[in-house]
């Protein structure tokens, strides 16, 4: 059953697509050369290392607390920013990064990263909790040890940021989230709406917290069960649990993800950031649903 169910979810896709995510990398790629010219300021250089501990890394289900896989997770990343000023009232923020995360144990998840995004922002005036508006398009390609999973993303939204005090900001944010990996099960599609606060409690430090809530695909793995194979939209054999048997499931879900954290700057342009994510999915049409916590430890440094 699973074989049929995974030979009807890899029905070719057509030759040729006029917007994919690797189109939109190229056309941002290529926008970001002639507004480069008019840039606001210098080129802001940042770079990151961290680790991460992560106690569900293929999202298993809860129902069988055995299929849960934990793992820690090094990364490090390097960005480069681009304000450029387009009139008094807007202008386009430029965004390029590049990284890699390895994973410990499960090596096959391990994957590099890249991408480019730009947002156009507009903002009324400068009075003091004027809120700035945007339009973001954001692309990335990645590439896994796992032969299943390499492939784009990419994101398109509308943003908004606003100062509510001296001490607390805000952003929010809806958008439309694609993914387009090699094996049927990681082509996905989700919206998004987010909400974050910052909070300064000093001159050095801020505390964050943020909700994410998304609706639509989302990829699990686990044991060969039935009540995966009724409501799942794509499965395939997971290369990156190959000892332990497990299958990839795309199923339609909605998930909530929270992070809590706290920045501390010290020096001139160092900090360290500490973080804590959970994320909760709910399998539509089944009893099935998934948790995962994630403690994170970052060093950032910006040039």
């Amino acid at each position: 059953m699973i074989r049929a169910v995974a030979n009807r979810a890899f029905r070719s896709a057509p030759a040729a697509r006029l917007f994919t995510p690797r189109n939109a990398l190229c056309v941002l790629a290529l926008l970001a050369t002639p507004l480069a010219a008019h840039a606001a300021s210098p080129l802001g250089l940042s770079a990151e290392a961290g680790l991460s501990a992560d106690d569900n890394v293929g999202r298993a289900s809860d129902k069988w607390g055995d299929d849960r896989r934990s793992d820690r997770i090094w990364n490090a990343g390097l960005s480069a920013s681009l304000p450029v000023s387009l009139s008094e009232h807007t202008r386009v923020a430029l965004l390029g990064f590049a990284g890699e995360e390895k994973y410990a144990s499960y090596d096959k998840l391990t994957h590099t990263y890249y991408g480019v995004q730009g947002e156009f922002q507009y903002r009324a005036s400068g009075e003091f909790g004027a809120p700035t508006y945007g339009v973001v398009l954001r692309s990335a390609g990645e590439q896994y040890k796992s032969d299943l999973r390499d492939g784009f993303r990419y994101a398109a939204g509308l943003t908004v940021r606003k100062l509510l005090t001296d001490r607390i900001s805000s952003f929010a944010s809806l958008s439309y989230l694609r993914r387009d990996g090699r094996s049927a099960v990681f082509d996905t599609r989700e919206i998004s709406a987010r909400f974050n606060l910052d909070y300064s409690l000093s001159r050095t430090g801020t505390l964050y917290l943020s909700g994410d809530l998304r609706h639509g695909d989302a990829v699990s793995s686990g044991r060969a069960a039935l009540a995966y194979i009724d409501v799942a939209k794509a499965i395939v054999a997971d290369d990156a649990f190959e000892s332990a048997g497990f299958y990839a499931y795309k199923v339609n879900a909605n998930t909530l993800i929270g992070t809590l954290g706290y920045n501390v700057a010290f020096g001139a342009g160092h900090a360290i950031d500490l973080s804590l994510r959970r994320a909760q999915a709910k399998v539509l049409g089944a009893d099935l649903r998934y948790t995962a916590n994630q403690a994170s430890l970052a060093y950032l440094v910006r040039f």
